[in-house]
């Protein structure tokens, strides 16, 4: 037998096989030829059947598949299924088996059954492997391959069928490397099919560690590595889990998002510039949609952050800090061409962030916020006295002073005016003698500030109570 390496060596044998076939059925195939025209290819097959089932029994099978191949061509699928059913029960010498395999393929992906088609690839594959029609074989490897892409694709961007896409997904590279290992001429042809299966398989996260079947593939390796590579994967896999982040906003899933978001950071190496620059718009992005999820954009000193809204910010400040540190890596030019490709850019975010006020809360702070939310008040308390002694500025004292205070008084006496003589009578009073001193040195603005964020004429007024109750004289 000749060589069949190529998909036109295995076509040109098949038609060279086809001579052989009774004139009737080579006289239907003509009549859609080049002058003629599929109705009457059709038509021509109706009549050529019957009369080849009784002249030519051997080639009836065959005839209901080169039938079945019009029917293909003039998109009545059911049809063709149905006349390549019958041909294969007749049975099938090479001819019909090609056009069965052709057909089938062709017509259940069509009808989105894809399940089908997957079988009916595998069938083909085998067949054509065991009798040395490489073109043949290469093709129906691609041909599944496109299959499980479209069976991949929609459980790609849902989070409970990853598992699934990625196993399907995994599958089809094998596939369509497989094909290409036999027959490396068609890249050109299979490029744009590769990057569709790629772009998925970066989306479920495959890794190299999945791709050991290329190591014995070495030149369609150098193919795809611009795809597939241990460098190109990981970035094309994070850019993926970015899109799927920005769809899930979209829906309204911002805790889907976060986990595309947290995902793709992960994934995001610092190796060179471009890299830098995306892991720092993506860790700026990540901490805008925690901001949003957590409902947190507009800041509010009088507002009692809950624990999830405290975890959120120490979460939010190390992710922009992050950005920050990045930003501070690349190259203006670089930062211009990147701000101008994906306005507002970075310069935009990096100025949003050295603003937002959410940045300039310590973490003792959070923590303590965080822990009078759950109901620990005394716990809170002792954290906040070791912010307290290690506070730099005004802003600092105030907040641990009269967090304090708002500990003990709306915490563990439940609201309750402190008994003078106790500990806690002496704690608060210290406390909202702090606040007091703190406050009245401020300028106006700040203090209009602080008595937003903070009850300080209430403290002051509880603060002369335990004075006239108790008096302290070195205080007041």
């Amino acid at each position: 037998m000749a060589s069949h390496d190529t998909y036109e060596d295995c076509e040109r044998y098949i038609y060279e096989q086809l001579e052989q076939a009774p004139p009737v059925l080579t006289d239907a195939l003509a009549a859609g030829g080049p002058f003629g025209d599929l109705e009457s290819c059709e038509e021509a097959f109706r009549a050529a059947i019957p009369l080849v089932r009784r002249s030519a029994p051997e080639w009836a099978g065959t005839a209901h598949c080169l039938y079945a191949g019009t029917l293909k061509e003039m998109e009545n699928h059911l049809a063709a299924i149905e006349h390549a059913g019958i041909g294969k029960e007749l049975g099938l010498n090479l001819v019909g088996q090609w056009f069965y395999f052709d057909v089938m393929e062709y017509c259940l992906n069509q009808l989105d059954r894809l399940d089908e088609a997957l079988q009916i690839a595998d069938q083909a594959i085998k067949f054509f492997e065991q009798n040395g029609l490489e073109g043949f074989h290469a093709d129906h490897l691609s041909r599944k391959a496109n299959v499980l892409k479209q069976m991949a694709a929609p459980l790609s961007r849902d989070p409970a069928g990853s598992k699934e896409a990625k196993a399907l997904i995994t599958q089809a590279l094998y596939a369509i490397c497989k094909s290409l290992s036999i027959n490396k001429t068609e890249w050109k042809s299979q490029e744009e099919e590769f990057k569709h299966i790629s772009r998925i398989a970066a989306r479920v996260g495959v890794t190299a560690d999945d791709l050991g079947f290329l190591d014995s593939m070495d030149d369609v390796r150098d193919l795809v590595n611009p795809y597939m590579g241990t460098t190109s994967l990981p970035r094309r896999s994070a850019a993926q889990l970015y899109n799927l982040a920005i769809e899930a906003i979209k829906k309204n899933d911002r805790a889907l998002a976060v986990r595309y978001y947290a995902d793709a950071l992960s994934l995001t190496r610092e190796d060179n510039p471009e890299d830098r620059a995306f892991k720092a718009f993506l860790a700026y992005q990540y901490g805008v949609c925690l901001l949003k999820m957590n409902r947190l954009e507009v800041f509010d000193p009088s507002t009692r952050l809950s624990a999830a809204g405290c975890h959120a910010i120490v979460q939010i400040q190390a992710l922009w800090n992050t950005t920050r540190r990045l930003f501070s890596s690349l190259d203006p030019e670089l930062i211009g061409r990147w701000d101008q490709r994906f306005p507002p850019g970075l310069t935009d975010a990096v100025g949003r962030i050295e603003q937002d006020p959410w940045m300039q809360m310590k973490e003792k702070h959070l923590n303590a916020l965080a822990l009078m939310d759950q109901g620990q008040f005394r716990e809170a308390i002792v954290l906040l006295k070791h912010a307290l002694d290690e506070a730099d500025g005004s802003d600092d004292i105030m907040f641990a002073a009269a967090t304090i205070v708002e500990a003990y008084l709306s915490g563990i006496l439940k609201k309750q005016r402190p008994r003078p003589g106790t500990r806690e009578f002496e704690e608060i009073r210290n406390h909202i003698w702090t606040v007091m001193r703190v406050f009245d040195i401020q300028i106006p603005q700040f203090k209009a500030f602080y008595s937003r964020a903070y009850p300080i004429e209430s403290m002051r007024e509880l603060l002369q109570w335990m004075n006239s109750v108790a008096p302290q004289k070195d205080k007041g």
